[in-house]
């Protein structure tokens, strides 16, 4: 038995894909139908994220799963795939194995490769991480004073972006020679910065749905990641003040995961203020729930790409060109100079080889 389904994220029919599942248990016949779209909010997300081979995931066909259905999926553009083929986040409980709060970088590199993230421990000194998280806080403060601040979550949590443009202290995050050696190992000569923002989990935010941040590729993935994060712990991350929370070894599985809100499915990281979580950008993740009281917890999200990679941000429209004057030795991360034959100025150089 086999269902066809097509995402449509205006599906109206909540039943559809349940009755299609009863009409194929009655003929065994192959049906095209709506895919029903219980979570039509976390479909469009996926939609708008550009993860449309994840959007059909969403809502029903875990239920038609729950049917022993075999499912084919059909994405926008032609993709396709046997859900068989997929994997579903409730058949496989979260992985036991947990990185090592770690000085030492052979054993971060270690738990790189196996857990798909590690635990850099002290790489800053306490009184520069509190100077960072007060010059957060005071950033998000005066956003939400002026206007120009990004809070979601119905006023739980908040984003403070383009943080190159906001001080010194977070350029020199971006440039860390520390996260510059782990960054080579994931992605190679002259990976890019592809964005560096602050996240701000506040009480009562829920998690995010999981996902990996390479999921605007489609699957299968190749075997080495395309972009990889680093997650600067401005605050103690504990499993109560939403701490990220990831899928140890899903970096290998080769695809992202069905979109959910569903945090028994993933392990909290949690460290002291002044930690530097690094992943896999194929890593299975999401931010967790904060269900204190009081507690907001800070963090600095720096994400690097491959140098061929588009960049989330876009540098050469929102850098300040007085920040690239006073420091320059950020052009070569922000993609301004030649890689290989990428990133030309009226072509080539004229000076050196041709070809």
């Amino acid at each position: 038995m086999s269902l066809l389904v097509r995402p449509q994220v205006d599906a109206q029919h909540e039943d559809t894909v349940l009755e299609g599942c009863d009409r194929v248990g009655q003929h065994g016949e192959v049906l095209e139908v709506e895919l029903c779209l219980f979570d039509v909010s976390l479909a469009r997300l996926a939609f708008e994220r550009g993860q449309a081979a994840l959007a059909y995931c969403v809502g029903a066909v875990s239920e038609a799963l729950d049917h022993r259905v075999d499912i084919e999926a059909v994405g926008h553009g032609g993709y396709r795939t046997r859900m068989a083929d997929v994997s579903t986040p409730a058949r496989h409980p979260a992985a036991a194995s947990t990185a090592t709060l770690t000085r030492d970088l052979t054993q971060a590199k270690a738990d790189l490769a196996e857990l798909g993230y590690c635990l850099l421990q002290n790489v800053l000194p306490s009184e520069q991480v509190a100077a960072i998280r007060a010059r957060v806080v005071d950033l998000a403060a005066a956003e939400v004073a002026d206007g120009t601040d990004y809070v979601y979550e119905e006023g739980c949590n908040q984003r403070v972006w383009t943080l190159l443009n906001k001080g010194d202290e977070f350029i020199d995050l971006a440039l860390d020679p520390t996260i510059t050696e782990l960054m080579n190992e994931l992605l190679g000569f002259g990976f890019l910065l592809s964005n560096i923002d602050a996240n701000i989990a506040g009480p009562g935010g829920k998690p995010m749905f999981l996902h990996a941040d390479q999921s605007f590729a489609p699957p299968p993935w190749p075997s080495w990641p395309m972009v990889a994060n680093a997650m600067w712990m401005l605050d103690d991350f504990t499993a109560e003040n939403g701490a990220t929370r990831v899928r140890p070894g899903s970096h290998l599985k080769g695809e992202g995961p069905v979109p959910t809100l569903d945090d028994t499915l993933t392990t909290p990281v949690t460290g002291p203020a002044g930690t530097v979580m690094v992943f896999d950008g194929r890593l299975w993740h999401q931010t967790g729930a904060n269900v204190t009281a009081a507690e907001r917890r800070h963090g600095i999200l720096a994400y690097y790409c491959r140098p061929f990679m588009r960049q989330q941000e876009n540098w050469f429209l929102s850098i300040d060109p007085a920040v690239l004057e006073r420091r320059p030795e950020l052009r070569a991360l922000l993609g301004y100079d030649l890689y290989l034959s990428l990133g030309m100025v009226d072509g080539m150089p004229r000076t050196g080889p041709r070809f």
